[in-house]
């Protein structure tokens, strides 16, 4: 190590990051869910004992866990503080690195488009079961949070308290008076959203087809202030290697390249091929050689997207078809009834209340409703 990289060393625990199975999630955005229990009287021992997980596990930032596990155990949390926006207190109240060694490599990019390039490089280290999407369109552009587990219960909380930690990121490399212009959640209107306009201070899209912070694209090109070279070297190199020793398969890879452009509506088999620089009979042959297709991973990140969307929205069918890329609502039905026997419409998609303005009338004027809105086709970085 050279005398000048010899100042500044790795951070302590660093040993034991990466090491996430898939599906699960290191828990050290959760490591003050206990403080934020407290707050409504509720002991966060009995309620990891119930998950056979001992009292101080989510003190090690480094443990992990699944899915399924979180959103149940955010689900129970839930119940017992009677608090429906719980995700955005934990997002809220996340430790200051909460995605560990990569969060203390981001302030240390020269600009904002490098770091969110190495948020979504490295992201599986800390995070196997979701992942972050980013599009730039003109003058927009978004930051996103997408799970690829099929879990369902809890499944907003984990999205919200993600969407307020990015935000938290973005703040953190942009200056802490940095707001996005407007917040997409896909999911129904709280009865309650003064929660919401009080932490995102900006328009909220309720009903929307993904969870994404929208923002200007110029803040891609913002350099970021105090951002050391040294340690940056330190931290891109150590990353790197654990990436080389934790990367997915080749068919993971391709899994999730699939959700990636499926959520930001621009999914094909060329971009796909084209993501690993390949032509498309190329990525046939690949495929077929792990056993699958391209159209059996795109139907299967279909099914998760919209069993997801029917659950927790309100969208019509219509939107939901478009946000598949199914060529009219008829094709949309017609696929999800071989996925789970039932059309769309035979399920019961409970209505949630919607909030009212001063009149009392709808939607206050802070809150937008794009449940009809379709944009451009947008280009995925």
């Amino acid at each position: 190590m050279d005398a000048v990289t010899e100042r500044w060393r790795l951070p302590a625990g660093a040993e034991r990051f990466g090491e996430v199975d898939d599906g699960s999630i290191r828990v050290a955005p959760l490591g003050n869910l206990g403080k934020t229990l407290a707050e409504f009287n509720v002991d966060l021992a009995p309620l990891l004992a119930s998950f056979g997980l001992p009292a101080d596990y989510l003190l090690e930032p480094d443990n992990t866990i699944s899915f399924v596990m979180l959103g149940e155990l955010l689900a129970r949390a839930e119940a017992l503080t009677a608090c429906p926006h719980l995700g955005l207190l934990i997002g809220l109240h996340a430790p200051p690195s909460p995605l560990g060694m990569l969060s203390d490599l981001l302030p240390h990019c020269n600009d904002v488009a490098t770091a969110l390039t190495y948020l979504q490089d490295f992201f599986h280290l800390h995070d196997r079961g979701a992942m972050p999407t980013r599009w730039v369109e003109g003058e927009t552009a978004s930051l996103g949070y997408s799970i690829l587990a099929p879990v369902v219960t809890g499944v907003d909380h984990i999205h919200e308290a993600a969407l307020v930690i990015g935000c938290k990121i973005m703040q953190g490399l942009c200056g802490p008076r940095w707001r996005p212009q407007a917040v997409q959640l896909a999911r129904r209107w709280p009865a309650d959203p003064r929660p919401y306009r009080e932490i995102f201070a900006c328009p909220l899209e309720f009903d929307s087809e993904q969870y994404a912070l929208v923002f200007p694209a110029a803040d891609l090109k913002r350099p970021i202030a105090g951002s050391d070279r040294v340690r940056f070297r330190v931290l891109s190199e150590r990353l790197s290697d654990l990436r080389s020793q934790a990367d997915f398969c080749f068919l993971e890879q391709v899994r999730r390249t699939v959700q990636g452009l499926v959520v930001l509506r621009c999914c094909s088999l060329d971009r796909v091929a084209a993501a690993f620089a390949v032509n498309r009979r190329t990525m046939n042959r690949m495929l077929a050689a792990s056993g699958t297709t391209y159209r059996e991973l795109l139907e299967s990140v279909r099914r998760t997207l919209a069993q997801r969307l029917i659950a927790h929205t309100d969208l019509p069918l219509a939107a939901i078809a478009a946000t598949l890329d199914y060529s009219d609502p008829s094709a949309f039905c017609r696929a999800y009834r071989a996925w789970v026997g039932e059309t769309p419409r035979g399920r019961n998609r409970k209505q949630g209340p919607k909030p009212m303005d001063a009149s009392g009338s709808g939607p206050g004027p802070e809150v937008l409703t794009p449940p009809n809105r379709r944009g451009p086709r947008r280009r995925g970085d």
